[in-house]
């Protein structure tokens, strides 16, 4: 497993890390661990640690769609990605177009992705921690 996820009803938040390289196939079982996570959705954040991902193939978007139609998600999502400094240097307006597009803003450090989301810093790195050494 190379996602981890927690689903955590007093910050209304998704908190996942991202490890390694990550094909489509882990991909699709993280989004069916999701769906099979009675905590799921627990609102309407996701706070997602990337600093440590490498390469990743993403499946098709239709499948994300399903796993959030019916939910808060679907009109109220509020993504939070922490991402490596040297990824934000080489891609910052690209990461910037896409956080107008899609309520996914990118950060590179925790700190800053938890005030966006209202959570408490300390929190997430705990969550992001507890996360990480569960892989």
């Amino acid at each position: 497993m190379r996602i981890a996820h927690k689903a955590v009803g007093s910050h209304r938040c998704t908190f996942e890390v991202w490890d390694g390289d990550i094909d489509e196939e882990e991909v699709r079982a993280h989004l069916l661990r999701l769906a099979e996570d009675p905590n799921w959705p627990p609102g309407p954040f996701n706070l997602a640690d990337l600093t440590t991902m490498g390469n990743v193939s993403i499946p098709d978007p239709e499948l994300v769609a399903l796993l959030q139609e019916g939910t808060i998600l679907e009109t109220e999502l509020k993504t939070a990605l922490v991402v490596r400094p040297e990824l934000m240097a080489a891609n910052g307006r690209q990461y910037e177009d896409v956080a107008r597009a899609t309520r996914v803003t990118a950060f590179t450090d925790l700190r800053s992705a938890s005030q966006h989301l209202g959570i408490p810093p300390q929190i997430s790195q705990s969550l992001i921690d507890a996360l990480r050494q569960s892989l």
